[in-house]
């Protein structure tokens, strides 16, 4: 097995930092959802240490068809929380804000900071970044949809709230008024706000984002035995055995499409892949759906022009987080661009952020120099 031994966020980054990782402390309350399916994943404590998640866990919540040894209990760091994807109902779509992530009816607009949900039709609406007080102050008229799910930044913890456990994780009650649910997520560094007749249902599904997760600066994932290695642009990286493998000399598509469903997807990206327009994504849930998967590109298409918000060191080698991608925003697989020394232009990754995040996190723990 091989593991990252340098592996750091140069800036202190905040994903999957300060994740609670301690058992269920002694009074507080464990919140347990009451439609829950058990009988896909066992409920997980904050310590995985019993991460016998693995290969249905990919298979049962992310569409994967799995390994035979995909992700093992002697592979993952028994310290590490993961995202619990069985939190997710048949027909709902997981979206993720920063480091938390929440499920919601495919159907469900969701919406950016920058977006808005006045007179959306649809059953219910997730907006980023703004608070229920603001939404009910900005004088809509068209009115809003029957469930708001709204996902902000943690504010300092308020003095009057309650302490309670959900889902493994500390949680603390706060009263946003409007007949709303709200949890701070001190761990995640959210707030999680939701009012109307499925509220209750959203909230019950807050978990860790598999960004998190792959970002965490813990101890790097061993790679399984099952898993295969390949070279390509200059580095050496692991994937599932069992993903397909294809090769292409275009980078994306007009859908901005880079990652496919189980696949290693190889690309020496001479040009882009869309030749006209590109085209937005619907803004409902199911448009985002997270698929497993790595897309690597080795040429000029491939090559992001933004600045680098992160940097990591994977076995020597220098790889920055383009800043679209380290926003954590709610559809992105995560991209990557990785600096070989020699080599005129960084090699680029599109890891796919679905199920747990212990793939994506192996994926990316595994990246190294090609060996000679």
């Amino acid at each position: 097995m091989v593991a990252a031994t340098d592996r750091s966020l140069s800036r202190g980054a905040k994903v999957g930092g300060g994740v609670d990782r301690g058992n269920t402390p002694t009074g507080l309350p464990e919140h347990h959802p009451p439609s829950r399916r058990r009988n896909s994943v066992a409920r997980r404590p904050a310590i995985f240490g019993q991460v016998a998640l693995a290969a249905c866990l990919l298979a049962a919540a992310a569409g994967c068809t799995g390994s035979s040894r995909p992700i093992t209990p002697s592979s993952v760091p028994s310290m590490t929380m993961l995202s619990d994807p069985s939190l997710t109902p048949p027909g709902w779509t997981a979206v993720r804000y920063r480091d938390a992530q929440v499920s919601v009816p495919s159907s469900w607009v969701v919406q950016p900071p920058a977006g808005g949900i006045c007179g959306v039709t649809t059953h219910g609406a997730l907006l980023m970044g703004h608070s229920l007080a603001a939404l009910k102050a900005s004088g809509c008229r068209r009115g809003f949809p029957a469930t708001i799910v709204l996902m902000t930044p943690a504010a300092p913890r308020p003095s009057n709230g309650s302490l309670q456990r959900l889902n493994g994780l500390t949680v603390i009650l706060v009263n946003s008024g409007f007949g709303s649910i709200s949890y701070s997520v001190p761990a995640l560094h959210v707030e999680v706000t939701a009012v109307g007749p499925q509220a209750r249902q959203v909230i019950d599904t807050v978990t860790r984002s598999p960004l998190s997760v792959t970002l965490d600066g813990g101890p790097p994932y061993a790679v399984p035995h099952s898993w295969r290695w390949l070279h390509f642009g200059g580095v050496r990286f692991a994937a599932p055995g069992s993903w397909t493998l294809s090769r292409a000399t275009t980078w994306g598509n007009c859908v901005g499409k880079l990652v496919f469903a189980n696949t290693v997807h190889l690309s020496t990206a001479a040009r882009s892949g869309c030749r006209c327009c590109m085209s937005s994504a619907a803004p409902l849930a199911g448009s985002w759906t997270q698929l497993p998967g790595v897309s690597v590109g080795d040429g000029p298409a491939a090559v992001d022009q933004g600045p680098g918000t992160q940097c990591l060191r994977l076995h020597g080698l220098r790889a920055c987080i383009p800043a679209y991608s380290a926003s954590g925003s709610y559809g992105n697989p995560l991209a990557l661009e990785v600096y070989v020394p020699g080599r005129a232009r960084p090699t680029t990754f599109e890891i796919g952020l679905a199920g747990t995040g212990a793939v994506p996190r192996t994926v990316l723990d595994s990246i190294q120099p090609a060996r000679a």
